[in-house]
This record gives structure tokens, sequence and C-alpha cells, in this order.
């Protein structure tokens, strides 16, 4: 920042996200600043022709509360983007469990959905819908564990129960997936229905394991993961399955895979 006194108007120029054009009154010291957000290039500040003794001090206080404000206006854009995807969730969960709830609340709901897109959620299936749901939850429940513990290791370590099964809910989908792309392809399509095994890495807490042998009868499904807290609820989930005879999970890492010929089909999730 460069700073200069005279007697004529004093320009201070500092690097800023956005440019402010100030209104002088020629009875104060400083002008009142208002913002433009269509020029984006610096912030400037003008001192009145009377000030000869410039306040350093005063002067960053004063940029200091337009960088606070700049912060509460970002806030503010974010925050609509949090509500609305809020309400989105709220309206999946109150169609899900079907229920009633208040209807004040509901119809802002509706307002909120209205204005965002009238069909969004008109023609989701119920699995549609549920993945949705949950990849809403597991959204907001990541960012609630990140902001709860900043200085937490990288990586997928999370052991809250909500956030691996609402994880696990949207992998349920992947099989839908998959099966789209086999009526395309004969030669998936034929490997799904042959006797064999299908290897899912990653498997969480199971449900696409669970769901990959509801789809595929003929198939034997393993599902391995390094993370003992996701395959203790896998190993739950399976047990009140009707596929429980057919699903195997094992602790593992896929480098540490030994009987990797058995596999017909192998599901290995990709980097986002």
């Amino acid at each position: 920042m460069s700073a200069g006194s005279h007697s004529a108007d004093l320009v201070i120029v500092v690097d800023a996200v956005c440019e402010f054009n100030m209104t002088t009154n020629e009875s104060a010291d400083f002008g009142q600043p208002s913002v433009d957000s269509r020029n984006s290039r610096c912030l400037a500040i003008r001192v009145c022709k009377q000030r000869q003794n410039f306040d350093l001090a005063g002067m960053a206080a004063l940029v200091s509360s337009m960088s606070f404000e700049l912060l509460l206006n970002k806030w503010q854009a974010l925050n609509s983007s949090v509500e609305a995807l809020a309400a989105i969730g709220a309206e999946l969960r109150l169609r899900r469990e079907e229920l009633k709830g208040d209807s004040r609340v509901r119809a802002i709901l509706q307002d909120v959905l209205h204005s965002i897109d009238p069909g969004l959620l008109e023609d989701l299936d119920t699995n549609q819908e549920s993945a949705a749901l949950a990849l809403i939850q597991t959204s907001f429940r990541q960012a609630i564990d990140l902001l709860e513990n900043p200085a937490r290791a990288p990586g997928w370590n999370y052991e809250d129960p909500g956030i691996l099964e609402s994880q696990g809910e949207v992998s349920r989908q992947i099989v839908r997936g998959i099966n789209l792309v086999a009526a395309q392809r004969p030669d998936l399509g034929a490997a799904l229905q042959k006797r064999g095994a299908f290897l899912d890495v990653g498997t969480g807490v199971g449900r696409l394991a669970i769901e990959a042998a509801r789809s595929w009868p003929s198939l034997r499904v393993i599902g391995i993961d390094p993370w003992e807290p996701a395959l203790s609820l896998a190993r739950k989930n399976l047990a009140q399955s009707d596929v429980a005879g057919r699903v195997e999970f094992r602790l593992q890492r896929i480098e540490d895979l030994d009987d990797k010929t058995i596999f017909n089909l192998a599901w290995l999730p990709g980097p986002l």
C-alpha cells in the first residue's frame, strides 16, 4: 500500500477483490463507500481536501471494516445456496418418510423448490429420491465434520454412522448405472448373468454389494475395504438383507487381494 499527504485529494489504493466507489462529504473526514460489483479491480479510498494529517490507524480500521463487509456479503450469497439445498433435502425427506409436516413450512419449501426449478423433483422414482436425499445428507455431514474437526488428517476416515450410511445409500445407484450401460453393451450384460464373482472395491457399509447381489443372482459378491468402522456397519446391513448367503465382506486392501482370478467383474471407484 502506498500513501501520501498534500493539499490535493489524497487517493490510497489497496489490493482487494472488488472496487468501492467513494462519495465524499466536504464537512466530513471520509466519504461513505458504496459497492459497485460491476468493476472488480481495486479498492480506492478518497480522503477529503480538508484532511491534512492522515491517520494510518483509522485508515486500517476502515479497510478492516470493509473487508468484513465483503466477507458478510460472500457469506450471504453462499448461505442462500446452503439453505436452498437444505430445503430440497427437507422436501425429499418429507416425501420419503411420508411426513405431513407443518403446512406453513411446507408452503415455504414448495416456494423454494419452485424458484429453483418447478419440475425439479417431479420425475424421480423412489430409489432416485433416496439417493438424492442421501447425497445431500452426506454433503452436509461431511461439511460439518470439517467445520468441527479442521485439524483432522485428509482421506476417508469418517466414523460417524450417519456419514457412512448416507454415502452407502448413494452408492446403491451405481448398480442401476451398470445395468443401464449393460443394456447398451451385450458383453457386459452377458457377464452379469454368468456364474462367477463380482468384486466391490471400497465397499464401505456394503450397500452397493448387497444391491449387486440382488440384481445379479448368478454372481457371488465380495466387498473389500480397509476401514473397519464401515465394515462393521456393512455386516449389520448384510445380516438384515435377503442375500446374506451370497455376499462376503473382507477387511482388506486391493493390493493384498490374492484371489484376483476368481472375479468376472470388479467395481473400482475412480477419483472425483
